[in-house]
């Protein structure tokens, strides 16, 4: 095969494998940012629900006395589908109100207060907590004291949809296309190369001046060669009654 077909093909070739990468890139960033965007939209809501919390602490109410905001939390998981349960606990780490009634005057779990420890003065910590996410904020005196925290409890997988749909789809479509698109590639440029040393093969046969037909020759070597053959045959013959003419020439 020439160099620029060779060139060519392999450009080609490139060029596709290039072109089937952007598109996994792409989606890779596409569900990175979709990650991202559920995630600042779980903050927010736990920063509103928080504000409510604080917002009725300044009232000098103690902690354990703000239960009519559960009915505040029951209409944020009834308009908040991906959200289980809104909790708030004290401090020293005990469950003070929430959705689950049954966990009051409890001790929260012990990963809630490692992530509160491992936090790093960040507004928002999150722990996965079996197959719950948990995200969570302080809730501040007007001292700047925290007098609890305040936390929603989602499913871990909620964050994580975006890759549970893409990632397979992509593994589903793409990347069979990256196999069909280099398998094709490689394919093409053998074919093509067979190609043309066939080609140059059969020119190289019918380009010779005694061309005879062999074994293993190309239908359309033996038809030019058989061809060719009964061409040399005829000039033969009409050579030879020239010489015979000639000859009865001289005699007369």
């Amino acid at each position: 095969m020439r160099f620029r077909t060779k060139a060519a093909v392999l450009g080609a070739l490139s060029a596709a494998v290039a072109f089937v990468m952007l598109i996994v890139v792409g989606s890779r960033v596409a569900e990175q940012s979709d990650r991202k965007l559920k995630e600042a939209h779980l903050e927010f809501v736990l920063a509103r629900v928080n504000d409510a919390v604080q917002a009725n602490l300044s009232l000098d109410l103690p902690l354990g006395e703000l239960q009519d905001l559960i009915q505040l939390f029951e209409r944020t998981i009834t308009e908040e589908a991906d959200i289980e349960a809104v909790e708030v606990f004290t401090a020293d780490g005990v469950s003070a109100f929430g959705t689950d009634r049954g966990a009051e005057g409890e001790r929260v779990p012990g990963a809630w207060l490692a992530a509160l420890r491992n936090n790093h003065g960040h507004r928002f910590w999150r722990v996965l907590d079996r197959d719950d996410l948990v995200l969570g904020t302080a809730v501040e005196t007007d001292f700047g004291t925290v007098a609890g925290y305040t936390v929603i409890v989602v499913k871990a997988n909620v964050v994580d949809e975006t890759a549970n749909v893409v990632v397979p789809a992509i593994s589903q479509s793409v990347l069979p296309l990256i196999f069909v698109v280099i398998v094709g590639g490689i394919g093409g440029f053998y074919a093509a190369d067979f190609h043309q040393r066939r080609t140059r093969r059969i020119a190289r046969r019918l380009l010779d001046d005694e061309l005879q037909p062999q074994p293993g020759d190309e239908p359309l070597v033996v038809v030019t060669a058989n061809a060719a053959g009964s061409i040399r045959h005829a000039r033969g013959v009409i050579a030879g009654i020239n010489r015979d003419l000639q000859a009865i020439d001289a005699e007369i």
